[in-house]
C-alpha cells in the first residue's frame, strides 16, 4: 500500500502518541470513524458519478446502434433499387439488340430487293 505524504505524517503522529501514551482512544476512535465515513461518502459519490457516465455511454451506444440500423436499412433499400435498375437496363439492352438485329435484317432485305429490281 502506498500512502500520501499527509497519510504518512498522520500515521507517524499516531504511532508517536501511542508510544508516549498520550493518545485518547475514544478521541482516536471518533476521528477514525469520521474519516472512514468521509471516505465511504466519497466512494459512494464516485460510484454514483461513474454510474451516470456509464449510463451516458450506454445511451450513446444505443443511439449509435440505432443510427447504424437506419443506415443498413437505407443501404438495403438502395441495393434493391440498384438491382431493379440493373434488370431494367438489361431488358432495354436486350430490346435494343433485338431492334438492331431486326434493322440489319430489314437493311439486308431492302438491299436484296433493290438488287432484284435492278436485274
Amino acid at each position: 500500500i502506498q500512502f500520501t505524504k499527509n497519510e504518512e505524517l498522520l500515521i507517524e503522529s499516531l504511532l508517536e502518541q501511542c508510544r508516549d501514551g498520550s493518545i485518547n482512544t475514544d478521541e482516536l476512535s471518533k476521528d477514525l470513524s469520521s474519516q472512514l465515513l468521509e471516505l465511504e461518502q466519497t466512494n459512494i459519490n464516485d460510484l454514483i458519478a461513474s454510474e451516470k457516465v456509464i449510463k451516458n455511454v450506454i445511451n450513446d451506444l444505443d443511439s449509435i446502434l440505432n443510427q447504424v440500423k437506419q443506415v443498413d436499412e437505407w443501404l438495403s433499400r438502395y441495393n434493391l433499387q440498384l438491382k431493379s435498375m440493373k434488370k431494367y437496363i438489361n431488358k432495354i439492352n436486350s430490346e435494343n439488340e433485338t431492334l438492331e438485329i431486326n434493322n440489319k435484317k430489314k437493311e439486308i432485305s431492302i438491299e436484296e430487293e433493290i438488287k432484284e429490281d435492278m436485274m
